[in-house]
């Protein structure tokens, strides 16, 4: 798949060292609510070293969104989740990082809720 895209944006890469990281990703958690949330918002701090809490609740996008960082630095990969179930995944290394920590989420919340 990376060659194609390569390919289209006529850049000329050594594919033998390519390395690949940030790469982002999109989940739902169905059955999410603002109740289930604010929940999720009291205990996931149990579950997770690293995360920001929202201010302030808005009703769109990552402007409410807790922020995961499963690294124990801030600039690492993080999980964005907000209050309708939208998961946000950025700059994981690996797909396996992706759906090990997505499947850890589920876990945490499906124990939370």
């Amino acid at each position: 798949m990376v060659s194609p895209i390569l390919n289209n944006i006529q850049v000329t890469f050594d594919t033998n060292h390519l390395s690949i990281c940030l790469l982002n990703a999109g989940f739902t958690l169905h059955g999410m609510n603002e109740k289930r949330y604010f929940k999720i918002c009291n205990q996931i701090k149990n579950h997770y070293d690293h995360v920001v809490l929202p201010n302030i609740i808005h009703t769109r996008g990552r402007f409410c969104a807790m922020k995961i960082y499963v690294d124990k630095r801030r600039a690492g990969p993080s999980l964005h989740f907000d209050h309708k179930g939208k998961v946000q995944v950025f700059a994981f290394k690996s797909v396996d990082d992706i759906h090990k920590h997505a499947d850890r989420l589920v876990l945490v919340v499906d124990q939370i809720i």
